[in-house]
């Protein structure tokens, strides 16, 4: 919590994280934790995280549209495309 507490205190950095962030090699043990985590946090929906803050439905929105590409990628991947 205190690391992200802290990457969410300097947004220049953490968005440039964001916008760099390796999408197409996500490791199958970061995907595996983040599908447990939203099993385990069905709340965690743009439109309830939006109730907290304009900015954490915007890293919502990321997190959900990273972890559904990683999904794709995947199968387009073991499909040879």
């Amino acid at each position: 919590m205190v690391e992200a507490k802290k990457q969410v205190n300097e947004p220049k950095k953490l968005m440039a994280r964001l916008e760099t962030y390796d999408r197409d090699n996500i490791p199958e043990k970061v995907t595996e934790k983040l599908a447990q985590f939203l099993r385990d946090n069905p709340s965690f929906k743009p439109e309830f995280v939006a109730n907290a803050s304009v900015a954490a439905r915007g890293l919502c929105l990321w997190v959900l549209a990273i972890y559904k590409y990683s999904i794709v990628n995947k199968v387009w991947g073991c499909l040879g495309a």
